[in-house]
């Protein structure tokens, strides 16, 4: 403690940099990106340790970003309103073991949307799923269109936008952990001559010694879709259902009335 002290008085006080020079976790080390970061270290930290109700009518969304090179990971975070979790992380999975991690999750959290980043691997995983008519299934493009033309340069820049969006609206909460903390400050972001917000490339944090944002990613996936559209879809998904067994009930009478008709 005293050694602490005397660094931090070495420094002018300053404990922020006491912290990105003398880190004791992976968080700590990245709060020396504030002032580059799109997400604040203190947004998450304050997301990390919160404890909030879970909404059970918010939509159930599963963002999985496919591993693309050996050293990432597949990493699939499920979301309802303001609560996120990790529930996938794997390495050295080929698309089929991927897609039978997905369905594993599917069945246990029956989700209403699924997405999933096309990158990669992820296209083959999206038209396996297709394959088996899983519900809800999205595919993302993160060089594609955002909803919002007038403030976000691509799909990437727009999801990482509503999530900062999110984690500034205390309170939420997300899992506390070292990992997915490091991955949501260490990516870095600038606003082009049309001021729209661009995200750092992953190759450029790779120069930087930055490792792929794997978690963060599939945190964003969950907000590809606002979720006043995801609630429309699981809405429209009751009405068909409730529709179907309306169908089925009313063949049923017609058939039994037949029957006696024929007596």
């Amino acid at each position: 403690m005293m050694w602490r002290r005397r660094k931090i008085d070495e420094l002018g006080g300053d404990l922020t940099l006491f912290m990105r020079e003398y880190p004791s976790t992976p968080a700590e080390a990245f709060s020396v990106s504030s002032e580059k970061s799109l997400i604040q270290s203190r947004l998450v930290q304050l997301a990390r340790k919160a404890e909030v109700e879970v909404d059970r009518s918010a939509p159930r969304v599963l963002g999985v970003d496919p591993a693309r090179l050996g050293a990432d990971s597949t990493s699939i975070v499920l979301r309802q309103g303001r609560n996120a979790e990790i529930v996938g992380k794997f390495k050295g999975k080929d698309t089929m073991q991927v897609v039978g991690e997905i369905l594993l999750l599917y069945n246990k959290y029956k989700p209403d949307a699924i997405f999933i980043d096309l990158g990669g691997i992820g296209g083959g995983i999206y038209d396996r799923l297709k394959e088996l008519n899983v519900r809800g299934l999205h595919s993302v493009n993160f060089g594609g269109t955002p909803l919002n033309k007038a403030r976000f340069f691509n799909k990437r820049a727009e999801m990482w936008g509503l999530l900062l969006e999110w984690l500034r609206d205390e309170p939420c909460t997300i899992p506390d952990d070292d990992a997915l903390h490091a991955d949501l400050c260490g990516i870095r972001y600038r606003f082009d001559s049309n001021s729209w917000l661009v995200m750092e490339q992953k190759a450029e944090m790779k120069k930087r010694g930055v490792r792929s944002s794997d978690l963060a990613d599939a945190l964003c996936l969950t907000f590809s879709v606002p979720a006043s559209a995801a609630n429309a879809a699981r809405r429209d998904e009751k009405i068909k259902s409730l529709a179907s067994t309306l169908s089925k009930q009313l063949n049923a009478k017609k058939t039994l009335r037949n029957t006696n008709d024929g007596y």
